[in-house]
């Protein structure tokens, strides 16, 4: 072409130098498509996982309290007995039930309730440690699993919910009103035995009952430590 400068203008000159810049344009456009539908499923990826997460709160989770359901109280239950059971630690659980309840949704309503409800699970959640996990166990009734812990520290705390709940004012209507709240605490272990975590349960519910026989306002602890199988 240097000898010859006519090369340059010729029609097989010109024709490659289009069909390069053709080709060029061509891949530019297919690896921008490439990159735009990249960007669009990972948009979508990202769209499915936060609607599982959605889906699996509502699924795991109380809507008014926002703490674990019945369902998911038994799972972590479970889960945790397995974790004692692989670190030989003993872990303790509480059943709490506020007093007078009934009385409260007869006289200021079933609204007046649900609002109480969440603040009491609001004044839980404030007082548990991170790896404790509360649930509305029914009604009115709540639980908390206490990994890796003593019937004395899970007491500590739990009396610091029950003072907490027995100091605050919740007002209805402008009209101040009092709560108080009782249970019963119970420590584990696993070892092997005849024991299982509905006996378990079960005694915790018992202690619930004792205290509310007792006077209520009160947590009633178990000295017995319950091995499970």
């Amino acid at each position: 072409m240097i000898q010859n400068p006519k090369n340059l203008f010729s029609l097989e000159f010109l024709m490659n130098i289009f069909s390069f810049y053709l080709l060029s344009y061509v891949l530019a456009s297919i690896l921008k498509e490439m990159y735009r539908l990249q960007s669009q499923i990972s948009f979508m990826f990202e769209e499915i996982k936060e609607k599982n997460s959605v889906l699996n709160e509502i699924a795991t989770k109380d809507y008014l309290t926002n703490m674990y359901n019945h369902k998911s109280f038994y799972k972590y239950l479970k889960d945790v007995i397995k974790i004692s059971e692989s670190k030989n630690t003993p872990f303790c659980l509480t059943i709490m039930d506020i007093d007078n309840f009934k009385k409260v949704n007869d006289t200021y309503g079933h609204l007046a309730g649900d609002t109480i409800l969440k603040e009491i699970s609001s004044m839980i959640h404030d007082h548990i440690r991170k790896t404790d996990i509360a649930a509305r166990y029914g009604g009115e009734e709540f639980a908390i699993i206490f990994p890796n812990s003593s019937i004395q520290e899970a007491e500590k705390i739990c009396e610091r919910i029950r003072k907490t709940i027995e100091d605050h004012i919740f007002l209805i209507n402008r009209e101040e009103v009092k709560i108080t709240i009782s249970g019963g605490i119970g420590c584990a272990s696993i070892a092997p035995s005849s024991s299982n975590q509905h006996n378990f349960v079960e005694l915790v519910d018992n202690l619930l009952y004792e205290a509310k026989h007792l006077g209520k306002n009160q947590f009633k602890c178990s000295a017995e430590i319950l091995c499970l199988d």
